[in-house]
């Protein structure tokens, strides 16, 4: 939260807009990614390195081409904030929506800070929730 605050203060500073300027609109103006949006990118992209090339090409030509990675179960919330649990959930999830398994790491960057850009703040909620 802090690191959010600190963000939108200095776009504010930045691109000498009041205090009170409205967040959606700065970033519209500004086109950059909020702190839960490089979240979500830099976990996705470390998901995207970690995959064995073998395991995308193999996955592609299957009916359930968008689940690549391997997904833990894990009964806490706590566990449910790292790594080994949030990078394959979110990998599977952006995969559904825009093809990234089977590209290089800068053409699935540019994807998904494309589609990121274009998500507002409770659609980049939801691809946080963890589904049950």
């Amino acid at each position: 939260m802090m690191v959010e605050r600190a963000q939108r203060m200095i776009l504010k500073v930045s691109l000498k807009k009041p205090r009170l300027f409205s967040t959606t609109t700065l970033y519209e103006e500004a086109q950059v990614l909020t702190v839960r949006q490089l979240y979500i990118l830099l976990t996705v992209l470390l998901q995207h390195s970690n995959l064995p090339d073998e395991r995308r090409k193999r996955i592609a030509h299957t009916r359930r081409n968008y689940a690549i990675c391997r997904t833990t179960a894990v009964n806490t919330s706590f566990a449910q904030k790292y790594f080994a649990f949030r990078g394959g959930e979110l990998y599977n999830r952006l995969n559904k929506i825009v093809n990234i398994a089977n590209c290089r790491k800068k053409d699935c960057k540019d994807k998904l800070v494309k589609l990121l850009l274009a998500l507002n703040y409770k659609e980049t909620e939801q691809l946080l929730v963890v589904a049950k």
